[in-house]
């Protein structure tokens, strides 16, 4: 590696190593505590010890460090304005410490912070891009975090700095976790390859069919007690009063099996999946997003004035919001550059799915009482999962009486997708306690040897490369670090988890898709 990025790299990874200890020792991430009466702030009390608080704000003053170095490094490497955009970013990420101890109205560590971000400014602008001038600038931006930092061993009540930090790492964590998890299911991972398989003999695809009708009529009877709240209630879908559920489950699941049959004949392009699932999970964690966003302006008016409160308000809008939201996504999926791509499907069979949901539950919040043959009217991600299976069921016994009806891999994800997609929503609670915070460790570790592109032959482009993917491990485990003490726990995550992803996850998994390249004849 060059000598301009080895030390970043090498801080960035010790970090990011000393931080996993912390939270795979019981006890140390977990003392986090609401006020009483002023919820709309998230989390603004970190009753931890100094030491913690102090080392996850050097880890995220590392980040920032090596973000700096970084744009710089780049800008040398190019002159676009993209590069001036990073650049700017990446500066603006340490102006925070200055501005949070000025909001807590800490004179003098504000004015330290102060200068050295100046200082920072003034690097960052001076004369031309050099390695040089991006360590110096990377030097100074981790002072700006270093002295808030140092702050944390006074006995000091620094309430906005840990308010900001928890409503971002919050919103953070949830958006990252349901774009996660939406992404690896477009991503077809290697482990349900085989349900691509047009190969596999009609027995065995009989058989495997038979075996997940099995484990639903166990899920909905002798075992629908496996997990906690909410699930034996999603998993007793013939108690919902509405009857009109089933239909909007039936159109909903008609349509996935419409686009999956029609894709296995004419698969569609592979365009776009990645903006709509962004814009899915944003929609889905509107709270947290917009709850991010006051707390924003609230710590700005707060900077100025010494003092703010948190407005309620916008909180009754989140159903509305999400409402709106959904209906975009839906005109959205009408663009014309969509046509013919699995984007196009994702956004409007997941629009078709969530706008009664949504539009239910915006309705319900401006106080309108629903008919009762109305209320309830749209459908559980199990109630689509049980006529998928349904159907999968009849197509792999048609099959013998006519081949060729349907492929094995149409019916096999028909049948299996949905069943491990009603189950998606566990995934977001998991990852915060017991077992799974190893493994979300772990895997936040083995990114960074296993998961790597391919280096490039330039020494200079290689070791940017790499301090970009320790930079970002380096973030991904310090937000960890503050969101684990979150409202993951809460009941209503897992909601959200089924509601927003199970769907999204069939329609990813069904649907055959082809990439640009596969789609292009070979010249001659």
């Amino acid at each position: 590696m060059p000598v301009a990025v080895r030390p970043w790299i090498v801080c960035c990874w010790v970090l990011t190593g000393v931080v996993a200890v912390v939270l795979l020792v019981p006890g140390l991430a977990d003392e986090v505590a609401v006020e009483p009466g002023e919820a709309a702030r998230i989390l603004d009390r970190f009753l931890a010890p100094a030491w913690l608080r102090a080392l996850l704000l050097v880890a995220a003053g590392m980040f920032a460090a090596s973000s700096a170095v970084l744009a710089l490094l780049r800008q040398a490497a190019s002159t676009d304005d993209t590069s001036r955009v990073r650049r700017e970013v990446a500066l603006a990420v340490s102006v925070f410490p200055a501005l949070a101890l000025t909001a807590d109205r800490v004179v003098v560590p504000a004015l330290l912070a102060g200068a050295a971000f100046v200082a920072l400014e003034f690097v960052a602008h001076l004369g031309r891009p050099s390695r040089r001038r991006a360590a110096l600038s990377g030097a100074l931006a981790f002072v700006c975090w270093l002295v808030i930092a140092v702050t944390q061993f006074a006995d000091v009540a620094y309430d906005w700095s840990w308010t900001v930090l928890f409503g971002l790492a919050a919103a953070f964590a949830a958006f990252g976790s349901y774009y996660g998890i939406q992404r690896a299911a477009e991503s077809r991972t290697r482990a349900v390859s085989f349900l691509f398989d047009t190969r596999m003999p009609r027995g065995a695809v009989l058989a495997l069919t038979l075996v997940v009708v099995a484990v639903v009529v166990l899920r909905l009877t002798v075992l629908r007690e496996l997990f906690a709240e909410p699930d034996p209630t999603l998993w007793s879908p013939f108690a919902k009063e509405s009857p009109l559920s089933w239909l909007h489950a039936a159109i909903v699941a008609g349509l996935i099996a419409a686009v999956g049959a029609a894709s296995s004949r004419r698969p569609l392009r592979r365009l776009g999946e990645r903006r709509i699932a962004a814009g899915l999970a944003a929609v889905g964690n509107a709270e947290l997003v917009i709850g991010s966003a006051v707390i924003l302006g609230v710590f700005l008016v707060a900077v100025a004035a010494g003092t703010a409160s948190f407005p309620l308000a916008w909180i009754d809008a989140v159903p509305a919001i999400k409402a709106a939201g959904v209906l975009v996504l839906a005109l959205v999926a009408l663009l014309p550059w969509l046509r013919g791509t699995s984007a196009r499907v994702l956004a409007a069979v997941t629009a078709v799915y969530l706008l009664p949901a949504t539009g239910q539950g915006a309705l319900l919040a401006a106080g309108v009482e629903l008919p009762p043959g109305i209320a309830g009217f749209p459908a559980t991600p199990v109630q689509i999962m049980l006529l998928l299976v349904v159907f999968a069921t009849g197509l792999a016994g048609a099959v013998f009486v006519r081949p060729g009806l349907a492929s094995s891999a149409l019916i096999l994800r028909l049948a299996i997708v949905p069943l491990i997609a009603v189950h998606a929503g566990w995934l977001l609670p998991v990852a915060w306690s017991g077992v799974g915070r190893w493994l979300l460790v772990l895997g936040i570790l083995a990114a960074l040897l296993l998961f790597l592109p391919p280096p490039s032959s330039d020494p200079a482009q290689r070791g940017i490369g790499l301090l970009g993917a320790s930079a970002a491990q380096l973030l991904a485990i310090t937000l960890t670090a503050i969101a684990i003490p979150s409202l993951y726990d809460d009941g209503q995550f897992v909601v959200l988890g089924l509601l927003w992803l199970s769907v999204t996850v069939v329609i990813s998994l069904v649907v055959e898709t082809r990439t640009r390249a596969e789609s292009t004849p070979a010249a001659g």
